[in-house]
């Protein structure tokens, strides 16, 4: 199975039993829908600055950590190195785990230059799992939010999962896949993204129109949808936020 579960990153207990909820221009879910795929970006390249950002160890903090005495300048320097270089090979597709809709999710992916018609796919994170059909080997995480970020021990790509205190609101899962990864020596990818292939119809339990949106402008972004969704009537629903006009 193309999906597994990672031993060193917080997991969902339940995820059969966890909504999940991913906001989206129409724009992006059209071509979701076209190309059967989720898209997968290197964490180095997110927005926020710090994002996979290592804090390195120094030899006292390494050897008080670990209970060990007499670590080299050379040791540390390696593996401060290969934390560094985490976020090169680290591509990620983010999720919110909300079983209710985010009206700050909305201000930013409902209504703004790209397109009014936003929208928010709604799922199970076991369906999220299940929908995953590409060959490569797809992970997840749940995001660790701190205002006072330490060096991490463990798995290399962990700092890939630790995020500022200020962006808890998101309540992240995320999938992730380590490209090509094999030692210290691998060369960095090049390529800044590329998509997973998944299961829609096991993906998509339901779609949710941005409130931003007239009874007009829901309809045709219905109308859009049914040359991709069979039952989408069942799966479209207008936002339970209502705005005044």
């Amino acid at each position: 199975m193309p999906y597994h579960n990672h031993r060193n990153f917080n997991q969902l207990a339940h995820p059969k039993d966890v909504t999940v909820c991913r906001y989206m221009s129409k724009e992006k879910l059209i071509s979701l829908l076209e190309t059967q795929s989720l898209y997968f970006k290197k964490v180095k390249e997110f927005q926020d600055q710090y994002e996979g950002r290592s804090i390195p160890w120094s030899v006292r903090e390494f050897d008080e950590e670990l209970g060990t005495n007499g670590t080299t300048e050379h040791v540390i320097y390696h593996v401060n190195n290969s934390r560094s270089l985490a976020n090169e090979f680290v591509y990620a597709n983010c999720w919110s785990i909300n079983d209710k809709e985010s009206s700050v999710m909305w201000g930013y992916y409902g209504k703004s230059h790209i397109s009014k018609l936003g929208v928010c796919i709604r799922t199970t994170a076991q369906n999220l799992y299940d929908s995953i059909l590409d060959g490569r080997n797809v992970y997840s995480a749940v995001i660790e939010y701190t205002d006072s970020p330490v060096p991490t021990l463990g798995n290399m790509f962990m700092d890939c999962f630790v995020k500022s205190i200020e962006f808890e609101d998101e309540k992240e899962l995320r999938l992730w896949v380590a490209e090509n990864y094999q030692t210290m020596n691998t060369p960095i990818p090049k390529e800044s993204s590329f998509n997973i292939k998944v299961d829609t119809k096991k993906l998509i339990q339901k779609l949710i129109v941005s409130p931003f949106a007239n009874e007009g402008e829901y309809n045709d972004i219905k109308t859009q949808l049914s040359n991709y969704l069979e039952n989408v009537e069942d799966v479209v629903t207008p936002s339970n936020i209502k705005y005044r006009s």
